[in-house]
């Protein structure tokens, strides 16, 4: 699988005055506005689960060639280039920077400002935005997501609610082949299984859910900022989201390492592995702690065996017999067999064991001599591994309508030596067979009848054969009527080897007898009942004490361990007073495990802006970026025990992105760029510098950081700029308007307005140079008072682009060093000649 992303950071000065409240405080006022905002402006919103809008395809133009933003709020690889994506569109390079290309609205996305995507599967998937002011407030709307597969030669457009509504947008983008997962602030995370056609919610739990669709925006859970996905293990896939509540770890196990079914139709016990015959296949059960916990391998017919649904099973050391069955032709499907603890199988389809009414009820193992009741397919037997099957009869009538050769059930008792009794359960008693050795011939047949009656039934569902504490054996059968007009269910005892028989319990509808620890556990109907001594029971009701409201079908002794199998869930237990549960998530599309980690597991804050996955020598690191709400601080957190211990790295730094190169780790934040050597715990700051006047400055804030190849790629609100990894010499990359004189020439200033509390604190200054020449820069007041002398008379060149010089800039402070007055201003450009050029420019508090 390829990991596309690790991450993608916030781009605060991008931001509404709503987002930065969130940021820099408390969520409760803004999530109230939010829902406001909503409630007010909707007149009709689709359901959340009316996942997407169809997707529209566009064929665009020839890209807009150059650099459009000095901004990326992350930086990517795929398809040959490096693609930032940045406030007015997507950009790319394939050449290092030496060129660039640039989409946007005008060429084939559906809105400029591209607030997170993710590179996977030959797709580039991003998402957009555009800001509205509602009632006075600059409000971020999503403008859904665009995919291009042609590096874009052409886009498509989907627009789901949870991304295209006001605040409902997507900051982060993390693509696993063609899965999608986007964290989307007001719209929750949502995952697409199509490569980003269509998208649904994913909710950690109901409440989520409830307060999504009604528009209450309550939890803070469902405030989502940052995802990654982790495939460090091969078998799981774990994704970590970044909420106004802490982070979420959501668990995808793989369906060959968990439980195949809910339904439990029968269990087996090889002396080592539990063995599980389910609706979705077969699995294998191994404890290491003596089961608290399970390790499950399990197959179905794409892993290796004949069915996807499995009746009954039977194991022994070195032999596992399972019998499949296709629900949705009530065909049975015949036998999968292992010898090798099910690293391989063979399948065996005999006659009596495949098609309608030949529902393999019951297998038994002894001796690696495997017997099968097959309903109307009577009972049969193999002596070679499945090669072939014989039947076994009471008599040489082979007609099914005689209810003596249908069988439902079996039993082994063993006697002295090889000698064997198989008993044998059908639609009128039992069928006693006795064996010298169980490949032989039996040596005796002996048929104890049933009947539907007013006290039992005919119908033997079970049978089973105690051997108790004082060495007396008891026959143990559990009856059904064949005819319910006509019988009763009852559980019936023998002392006498089935001469004889007793009604131990009033009218039970029991499924499995069987012993543990010598008691005597009778799986029922509503429950289970269990007795020391055969005549007092106590029962323990299943929807009480389980919350299980179905029938208990099946039991198995393993070892320590007793295992009950219900229509619903398998439960075990080790002293009857305490049970664990094996639930089994089978629905594909929902997560198997889910996980809060919060600031009471070690987080600095609760508001997670960013995490990123560090793989290295075997090793996985988790980063986040964390933040203060009402309580907690700022910081940079990491796991490398996949949260079960969570270590504060940076103190008091506001993060925004990762980045990692092998065991070394990039931090950018609103600080800058902060680097950990592999093997350090320390970091140091990078600069990133050009040329004595081409730097990128110490005042602004890094959003993206990305190792490319040998080189750390970085965006900030001073530009883009790349370093190579064994170098402190950068390339710097910025767009501004081109001056050239056919143009007309006209200086300017940049960002403007400019403030010094908000954003970098400086403008530069951009005019026309046709050869070098000196260069005195000043900055006036709107009475022409004299302010600033920014450049005095200094030699300054001609770009090779013909776009001036960037580098001359004002601090937008006075000579006195003291900071001006908000106002419009007056700057000359002068030159050796005496040419003087004049541009104005607005200073915000």
């Amino acid at each position: 699988m390829y990991l596309s992303k690790d991450l993608k950071a916030l781009r605060l000065s991008e931001l509404s005055t709503l987002h930065i409240r969130i940021l820099r405080s408390s969520l409760t006022s803004a999530t109230q506005y939010i829902a406001k905002t909503l409630i007010v402006t909707i007149a009709v919103l689709l359901p959340l689960s009316s996942a997407s809008n169809a997707m529209m395809h566009y064929r665009v133009g020839e890209p807009i060639v150059g650099l459009r933003d000095n901004s990326a709020i992350d930086i990517i690889e795929g398809g040959g280039y490096i693609w930032l994506a940045t406030s007015r569109g997507l950009s790319a390079t394939s050449d290092r920077g030496t060129t660039w290309i640039t989409y946007d609205s005008r060429n084939g996305l559906n809105a400029n400002d591209v607030s997170a995507f993710a590179f996977g599967d030959g797709r580039l998937l991003a998402a957009t935005a555009h800001n509205v002011v509602v009632d006075g407030q600059l409000i971020p709307y999503g403008d859904g997501f665009n995919t291009t597969i042609d590096f874009g030669a052409s886009f498509d457009t989907s627009k789901p609610v949870q991304a295209n509504f006001a605040s409902m947008l997507a900051y982060d983008v993390a693509v696993v082949d063609s899965i999608a997962f986007a964290a989307c602030f007001a719209g929750g995370l949502i995952r697409s299984f199509d490569s980003g056609r269509t998208w649904a919610n994913i909710f950690a739990d109901s409440l989520d859910s409830i307060d999504l669709i009604n528009l209450t925006f309550e939890r803070r859970t469902n405030l989502y900022y940052s995802v990654v996905a982790d495939t460090f293990s091969t078998d799981t896939l774990q994704v970590w989201a970044g909420s106004a509540a802490g982070i979420h770890r959501y668990m995808y196990i793989d369906p060959s390492i968990k439980l195949a079914g809910m339904r439990t139709y029968d269990l087996a016990y090889d002396s080592t592995a539990v063995w599980f015959a389910v609706d979705g296949g077969l699995s294998r059960g191994i404890t290491i702690d003596g089961g608290v916990s399970y390790r499950f391998q399990s197959w179905n017919k794409k892993r290796g065996v004949n069915a996807d649904f499995f009746t009954a099973v039977d194991a022994v050391p070195g032999m596992v017999v399972a019998g499949g069955w296709d629900a949705s032709d009530d065909q049975a499907q015949g036998f999968s067999i292992s010898n090798d603890g099910g690293q391989s199988w063979i399948s065996s389809s005999p006659a009596q064991a495949v098609g309608g009414g030949h529902f393999i009820n019951e297998i038994a193992i002894a001796d690696q001599v495997v017997f099968a009741a097959c309903s109307y397919g009577g009972l049969i037997r193999t002596i070679d591994y499945g090669d072939t099957w014989l039947n076994m009869r009471l008599t040489d009538d082979t007609s099914s309508v005689k209810p003596y050769n249908r069988f439902y059930s079996l039993y082994i008792d063993r006697l002295d030596g090889d000698s064997l009794a198989l008993w044998a359960g059908t639609d009128s008693g039992i069928v006693l067979f006795s064996f010298d050795d169980a490949a032989g011939t039996p040596v005796s047949k002996r048929y104890i009848p049933f009947a539907d009656t007013d006290s039992t039934g005919g119908h033997v569902e079970a049978v089973f054969v105690w051997l108790d504490s004082d060495s007396v054996k008891t026959v143990w059968a559990a009856t059904h009527p064949v005819e319910t007009a006509k019988g009763i269910s009852r559980v019936l005892k023998s002392t006498d080897y089935g001469t004889t028989w007793t009604l131990p319990l009033q009218e039970e509808t029991a499924y499995d007898i069987g012993v543990w620890k010598n008691t005597l556990f009778i799986t029922t109907e509503n429950g289970i009942l269990y007795s020391d001594d055969g005549e007092t029971f106590q029962f323990i009701d299943g929807s009480v004490s389980f919350a299980i409201d179905s029938i208990f079908r099946r039991m198995e002794s393993a070892g320590d361990i007793l295992w009950m199998a219900s229509q619903q869930l398998a439960i075990r237990t080790k002293n009857v007073a305490i049970w664990l549960s094996e639930p089994v998530n089978t629905d594909p599309l929902k997560f198997d495990r889910h996980t809060v980690f919060d600031t009471t597991d070690g987080l600095t804050g609760n508001f997670v802006t960013a995490l990123g996955l560090q793989y290295d020598n075997g090793r996985k690191t988790v980063w986040a970026a964390t933040q203060k709400t009402e309580e907690g601080e700022n910081g940079v957190t990491v796991s490398e025990n996949s949260g079960a211990d969570w270590i504060v790295t940076l103190p008091d730094v506001i993060a925004w992105n990762f980045a990692f190169d092998g065991g070394d780790a990039y931090v950018a934040a609103s600080g800058g760029v902060y680097e950990r050597p592999d093997g350090e715990s320390g970091f140091a700051r990078l600069s990133f510098t050009e040329s004595e006047r081409r730097f990128v400055s110490d005042d602004a804030e890094f959003y993206a950081v990305r190792v490319i190849g040998d080189s750390l790629w970085v965006g900030s609100s001073d530009g883009i700029a790349v370093r190579p990894l064994d170098s402190d010499t950068s390339s710097i990359f910025r767009e501004f308007r081109n001056v050239a004189s056919k143009e007309g020439g006209e200086p300017y200033a940049s960002p403007v307005p400019a403030s010094s509390s908000h954003g970098l604190g400086f403008v530069r200054f951009h005019y026309y140079l046709p050869t070098t020449d000196y260069v005195t820069i000043k900055v006036y007041d709107f009475a022409m008072n004299l302010v600033k002398t920014v450049a005095d008379n200094v030699v300054r060149e001609p770009r090779e682009t013909s776009d001036q010089d960037d580098e001359d800039r004002w601090d937008l402070r006075n000579d006195n060093g003291d900071l001006v007055a908000a106002g419009v201003y007056i700057f000359m450009i002068e030159l050796a000649s005496g040419d003087k050029q004049w541009g104005k420019l607005m200073v915000l508090p």
